[in-house]
């Protein structure tokens, strides 16, 4: 016999190889044949000892469950021992307090750190657990609480299912602000049923308004799951609903549910068309999109508005090709300057993108790439070249130049159009490099079908697949290389579905909404009815062209008429104004900072200025101003912060606060970012208040 193994608590796992004695008959009937024994029992076990060290054996005593439970957890009786000990079978002699808990729960998360390891615990302990088990969970939770850094050695604190509640609500942001940061894991089914029945009760008694009480504190799957309640509530009281609170409601919604909400509610009609770019690209984002996309296709404003906006922009576009203001904004002016020397740019071009098809595909983005990697810095907009058919404007966007020019120019970059050619470009890419990546989706899905159901659902098919092999690529480059990203397109296209009504002129070729050939225009433009002549020159074609002003399109060249779902080839405000938006991977957005300063008599009115810093290559949206200064005042401010800028607001406080008010007196910037996500930024308050025999001292000083 070369070994013997001692159990005196009779608890220990059996070796392999081994045979178990309980008895003095049994010891000496095997005690001296080769194989190895393990004794069981305290007296056999001291018996056992003895002969050995009399004989020279080996002895080793094996650990036992119960031994290290009551060294971990002195609390526990022995019939809660004996309920836990056998799953202790396993652990090493002298085992670490992941290594017990690993063997009684099997959970591979015991020995993580920090944020994931308190969340991990929460989690958990929303489970089912005996007695004994809580009593261990006191224990391993004390253990946690004087190893883990503050704030999340707190957590730990907890180890019933209402306390670990309590501290997750707290985290997830649900009871205000919180001092974790953004909680590090998925919300596990359990637990987004619970929220959802609580929410839904919330919602009631808030009147739709949970994710405003929510929206500066609160997670942002949370969000989600808030305005999910909301649009239940405002599905049943679409009086409650407004264009303000939907704008909200965007980021976190569902698509289903914001069409449905969309359709409930119905946008002002749109302002007078500006001729300024910076107006007009608001004018397009913020009153005809949400128009637009509610109004159904035979809506006499919706013919109004897209004949008086085409010929507002082919006056536009024709004084940016002379290089008036608007030139900086034509699509292939951008796209000339987007080689930098220090990094490399992906321009993905898909043909016939609409605005809202590049919403979509920044949400689908966001929605697979769950770690925060990317970053929208712009949900910027180009003016698309003239016509809007895809030979001659993506011809033009690859060259940096006008249409007219463009055959004779090389690209502005390498151009791609399958996926590993593209990966195996972003390995090897340096600073500088400009690499382009053609795809002809969504174009293709909504020419393939008349139906405008069908022809989106494809299309939108389209984007979410190409939304995960963007992702792939972007992230098969180098982690380090300063990477950029745009998303753009060719042409717009008609949010809506379009009749074969109008014959071509005599001479011309009909291609969708426009008309090619002839060279007899003598004026830069002629307006004949429902049709605008473009001369070649004036528009920088290679050739003049017709482009419908109403929403029809041009029968085809043998006569045959028909129904098409978002056609293309005119001028309309979704054919031309296109996206241009930029992503960055690996860069964070810095907080934007603001402080409200300025000096004034308490009681009277008098003037502040709110200055914002963006330190940011991407705008902000200001939306509003929130004061607490022993009232609540909110101050609409609908600006922009542009990137890397310093910007003054002028504000009237009415009444000035006095000394008092100012010492507990709070505010706060409410802001957008692209794509829509609001955020809030503290503003520091740098007032002086004046009392009145102060102000009066202050003008005998002067005097």
């Amino acid at each position: 016999m070369r070994k013997i193994y001692l159990n005196p608590n009779a608890d220990a796992y059996k070796p392999e190889g081994t045979r178990v004695v309980s008895s003095e008959t049994e010891f000496w009937i095997y005690a001296l044949r080769p194989e190895p024994l393990v004794v069981q029992g305290l007296r056999l076990c001291e018996w056992a000892r003895e002969f050995a060290e009399g004989r020279g054996l080996e002895v080793e005593e094996l650990p036992s469950p119960s031994r290290i439970l009551k060294s971990y957890c002195p609390d526990l009786d022995a019939y809660e021992m004996q309920e836990l000990a056998p799953r202790l079978a396993s652990v090493p002699p002298e085992p670490t307090w992941p290594q017990v808990a690993y063997a009684l729960w099997k959970e591979d998360w015991f020995d993580a750190t920090g944020p994931e390891l308190a969340a991990h615990w929460l989690l958990w302990l929303l489970g089912e657990f005996s007695e004994a088990e809580r009593k261990v969970l006191r224990c391993l939770g004390a253990y946690y609480q004087s190893r883990v850094e503050h704030p999340f050695a707190q957590v730990f604190s907890a180890f019933t299912p209402e306390k670990a509640w309590e501290c997750l609500e707290d985290w997830l942001g649900l009871k205000g602000e919180q001092n974790l940061g953004s909680f590090p894991l998925d919300l596990p089914p359990r637990v987004r049923e619970r929220l959802q029945r609580l929410f839904r009760a919330d919602a009631l008694q808030l009147g739709g308004r949970l994710t405003e009480s929510l929206r500066l504190s609160a997670h942002f799957e949370v969000l989600k799951l808030a305005a999910e309640a909301d649009a239940l509530y405002l599905k049943e009281h679409p009086e409650m609903l407004t264009k303000d609170y939907l704008d909200l409601l965007h980021t976190y919604l569902s698509r289903e549910s914001r069409e449905i909400l969309r359709r409930l509610l119905r946008p002002m009609l749109p302002g007078p068309i500006p001729s300024e770019p910076d107006a007009l690209v608001s004018w397009f984002i913020h009153e005809y999109l949400p128009y637009r996309e509610w109004a159904p296709d035979e809506q006499p404003e919706v013919q109004r508005i897209g004949r008086e906006f085409s010929l507002r922009y082919l006056e536009l576009y024709r004084e940016a090709l002379s290089g008036a203001a608007a030139k900086p904004w034509l699509s292939w002016v951008k796209a000339g300057e987007l080689r930098r020397p220090d990094r490399v740019t992906l321009l993905l071009v898909l043909d016939g993108l609409s605005f809202p098809d590049a919403r979509l595909l920044w949400e689908e983005l966001q929605r697979r790439e769950v770690s925060g990697r990317l970053t929208l810095l712009s949900e910027g907009l180009a003016f698309a070249p003239l016509p809007t058919l895809t030979k001659l404007a993506k011809l033009a966007l690859l060259r940096g130049v006008k249409p007219a020019l463009a055959p004779d120019h090389p690209e502005i970059g390498t151009i791609y159009s399958r996926d590993r050619d593209v990966e195996r470009a972003l390995k090897h890419a340096q600073p500088g490099d400009l690499l382009i990546f053609s795809l002809t989706e969504p174009d293709k899905s909504y020419h393939d079908n008349p139906d405008k159901k069908v022809a989106r659902d494809k299309a939108n098919g389209a984007l979410v697949e190409i939304a995960g092999r963007l992702i792939r690529l972007i992230f098969a480059a180098p982690d380090g290389l300063p990477l950029e990203v745009v998303i753009t397109t060719d042409h717009g296209r008609l949010l809506s579905g379009s009749s074969r009504a109008q014959v071509a002129p005599s001479g011309m070729r009909p291609e969708g909404r426009a008309a090619m050939g002839g060279n007899a225009l003598r004026e830069p433009i002629e307006v004949r009815g429902d049709l605008a002549f473009l001369h070649r020159e004036a528009y920088g074609l290679p050739e003049d062209c017709a482009v419908i002003l109403s929403g029809d399109t041009f029968l085809m060249e043998d006569g045959k008429t028909g129904h098409l779902a978002y056609p293309h080839g005119g001028a309309w405000p979704e054919e031309v104004l296109i996206p241009f938006f930029v992503l960055s991977k690996d860069q964070k957005l810095l907080p934007t900072k603001a402080y409200l300063v300025g000096t004034g008599v308490a009681g009277r009115i008098n003037n502040a200025v709110l200055v914002v810093e963006n330190p940011n290559p991407a705008p902000v949206e200001l939306v509003q101003l929130e004061l607490i200064l022993g009232g609540t005042h909110t101050e609409p401010l609908g600006s922009m912060a542009n990137p890397m800028s310093r910007t003054e607001w002028s504000i009237d406080l009415n009444p000035w606060p006095e000394k008092k008010v100012l010492k507990n007196g709070q505010a706060r910037l409410i802001y957008r970012l692209p794509g829509g996500k609001q955020d809030a930024a503290p503003v520091e308050l740098r007032l002086t208040s004046l009392e009145m025999y102060e102000q009066n001292d202050i003008l005998g000083d002067l005097l």
